[in-house]
């Protein structure tokens, strides 16, 4: 293949990128100049205007719960549900219940951390 033509392949090819992000920098101001919104920004709207925000925030918060925790207390977690604005969680273990309830403040700070929104006023060991 000649030099000539595998340059201007490579032109070409270079100014259809450059030609795709100019197209994207415009239509990126054009959103905002038009009230247009990605994907992202319209799922947080829909979720802000949800009547099910508190289910999904109780979701996050359990989910948090079992990241945050040890794999041993992971081990004798039975159940953990949300209510009132406090987690119950079911131990099967009267030691680690009693630890945990000790921990009680840590383990809030660390369930706060984890989800920036909590709501979560009290942790109730069952």
């Amino acid at each position: 293949m000649p030099t000539g033509t595998q340059n201007y392949g490579n032109k070409l090819a270079y100014l259809r990128v450059s030609s795709f992000i100019d197209d994207i920098i415009i239509r990126t101001d054009a959103m905002h100049k038009t009230g247009l919104v990605t994907i992202s920004q319209a799922v947080q709207q829909l979720i802000a205007q949800s009547p099910y925000k508190h289910k999904l925030a109780e979701a996050a918060i359990i989910c948090a719960w079992k990241q945050v925790m040890p794999p041993t207390v992971l081990q004798r977690t039975e159940q953990t549900f949300v209510k009132q604005d406090k987690l119950f969680i079911k131990i099967n273990s009267a030691p680690l219940r009693q630890e945990l309830r000790n921990m009680q403040e840590q383990v809030l700070e660390r369930l706060r951390a984890a989800v920036p929104d909590c709501t979560i006023t009290a942790l109730v060991f069952l």
